[in-house]
């Protein structure tokens, strides 16, 4: 899975209206936008909560979420 910042959406959206000489108000297409559903990375604070449920795996789970969350965040390409 591929994930997109909202700036990069902005620029398809030109992109591709602009490819068919279609110009909307800015509004329009974040209105577009705002109807995607986005994902929500959890805090390092979610992260040590919902780490309590799996106190045997603690350390691991918290290594392994903050891991993936700088992951998802284009850390260490």
């Amino acid at each position: 899975m591929k994930l997109y910042t909202e700036n990069q959406m902005h620029s398809v959206i030109l992109l591709a209206l602009g490819r068919h000489g279609i110009y909307i108000p800015n509004k329009h297409y974040q209105d577009l936008i705002d109807l995607l559903t986005p994902i929500e990375l959890p805090s390092n604070e979610e992260i040590h909560e919902q780490a309590k449920s799996h106190s045997t795996f603690a350390p691991s789970f918290i290594y392994g979420a903050e891991w993936m969350r700088s992951k998802i965040l284009g850390g260490n390409k």
